[in-house]
């Protein structure tokens, strides 16, 4: 994959689409209006473990390594530090959906992807019920919301952050990216706000697993 614009632009639009996915999708819990963009704080708000050090802002990481970010949910007076590893990531079909509500070209006529990440909180300030904080971005650096599922899709189980995630509590999930068009998935990034600039992990996107087709049934003699 080549390097990512970090001029980066969110779509309204774009979010809303995802979130029609059938009742697959639910809103981000973190307020209202599903913002989870977080507030950068220039200086921490408490003491980083022992022996942690902070990714620079900017770092470009290819799958399989991990980032320790200062994080601040929206509307939350303090921050936390949570580490992100990207594990991998694999384009999906149009037949794993099989069973949700893809009723229009938009949905039929997008890739899907699903990424294995894992999150640490190393911090204080207990994150439980939020979403993971990563996007998807793709290649016109658009940001991909990852879609919540209400229920179960164990092709990708995804899931948010369970209702206690306080310090030293860990998560490995899978998130699904919808990128429109057919479109490409060219990083997934720490959310940003346009002041710091994200942490991006950039990495081949695996093929599908080839479909098995079932064997010949021997003929009795």
């Amino acid at each position: 994959m080549t390097g990512v614009n970090m001029s980066f632009r969110t779509s309204a639009a774009l979010s809303l689409s995802v979130c029609l996915l059938l009742t697959a999708c639910g809103g981000n819990n973190d307020d209202a209006d599903g913002d989870e963009t977080p507030t950068p704080t220039p200086t921490p708000t408490e003491t980083l473990p022992p022996g942690v050090e902070l990714t620079e802002p900017g770092s470009e990481l290819s799958f399989g390594e991990s980032a320790t970010v200062e994080y601040t949910p929206s509307r939350a007076s303090e921050s936390t530090y949570l580490t992100f590893t990207v594990i991998d990531a694999t384009l999906g079909r149009l037949t794993d959906l099989k069973g949700f509500n893809l009723d229009t070209d938009y949905k039929r006529n997008a890739n899907y992807y699903f990424v294995n990440v894992e999150v640490e909180n190393l911090g204080e300030v207990d994150l439980g019920g939020r979403d993971v904080p990563l996007d998807g971005v793709n290649q016109d650096d658009t940001l991909l919301p990852p879609v919540v599922f209400q229920s179960a899709f164990p092709k990708c189980p995804s899931q948010q952050l369970p209702k206690e995630f306080g310090q030293g509590a860990s998560l490995k999930t899978c998130l699904v990216y919808l990128s429109p068009d057919h479109g490409d998935l060219t990083a997934i990034s720490t959310l940003t706000d346009g002041t710091v600039e994200p942490i991006t992990w950039i990495g081949e996107v695996q093929d599908p697993a080839p479909i098995k087709k079932p064997g010949k049934k021997n003929k009795r003699p």
